[in-house]
């Protein structure tokens, strides 16, 4: 009992520091680029302890009544993560410090990678989920194709309700074409353009907007990175689709 206040004060603590952290950091928010490099100094390191202290306290087999606090807590840090790790990939897109990483890879393997990740999501919503990719290789920067897919897929899932998400790659003339599309409510023609810049969250059918209003502005930048020849077609209430092309790699 003792052990477990202890977890309880720390987690307090450490989530005030977290709070204090991201008010100086909004204090200090004079330019988009600024704002950045002080939340990767100063939120990093509470919002791991913090993650580190829930977890342990899970593992201390908690009164039933504080699992799920416990669980929504564990949640809410997970959610913080994604918006600081697309923070940092703004920054280093800002700074033009990025670097690309090509290699060649066999888009079976990277299909799994995407599933394993997606699968539990569209469960959790009892959306269906359907996956094709043909096994052929490409060669470009892994990690950013790989970031490019979490944040349409993710988005993809978020905004739909009912219905179906699906990913494909299929090989046609020495190019492997990428479509990722959902049942999902939609974007407004009038919405389409404005949806890929920096902090943009557009408010939908009532809905409050929900994430960082990055997702989209990485995922262009990555196209421009990759030149991936990105394009989407959406219609409101019915769902959307991007489609992108990477060129097949050779054997050899």
């Amino acid at each position: 009992r003792f052990e477990k206040d202890q977890l309880l004060e720390q987690i307090e603590d450490q989530r005030q520091e977290t709070l204090k952290a991201l008010r100086e950091a909004q204090m200090a928010n004079y330019s988009r680029a600024y704002f950045m490099a002080t939340a990767a100094h100063d939120i990093k390191q509470p919002l791991h302890a913090l993650a580190m202290l829930t977890d342990s306290l899970l593992l201390s087999d908690p009164p039933e009544s504080m699992v799920p606090l416990l669980q929504r807590q564990r949640s809410s840090i997970d959610q913080m993560s994604d918006y600081f790790d697309a923070l940092m990939d703004m920054r280093s897109f800002l700074k033009g410090d990025y670097e690309l990483n090509p290699v060649k890879f066999r888009l079976g393997d990277f299909g799994s990678h995407i599933e394993a990740e997606i699968v539990p999501l569209c469960l959790g919503k009892g959306l269906t989920w359907s996956l094709r990719m043909d096994d052929v290789l490409v060669y470009t920067d892994y990690q950013l194709l790989l970031r490019l897919f979490r944040n349409l897929l993710t988005n993809a899932v978020r905004y739909t309700n009912h219905g179906e998400v699906s990913c494909s790659a299929l090989a046609e003339g020495g190019v492997a074409q990428f479509l990722i599309s959902d049942t999902g409510i939609g974007i407004a023609a009038e919405h389409q353009e404005v949806v890929f810049e920096d902090f943009v969250r557009v408010k939908i059918d009532g809905l409050d907007p929900t994430g960082s209003g990055l997702g989209l502005s990485i995922v262009k930048k990555i196209n421009q990175a990759l030149e991936l020849d990105l394009q989407m077609s959406s219609t409101l209430g019915k769902g959307t689709q991007f489609s992108f092309r990477l060129p097949i790699a050779s054997e050899v």
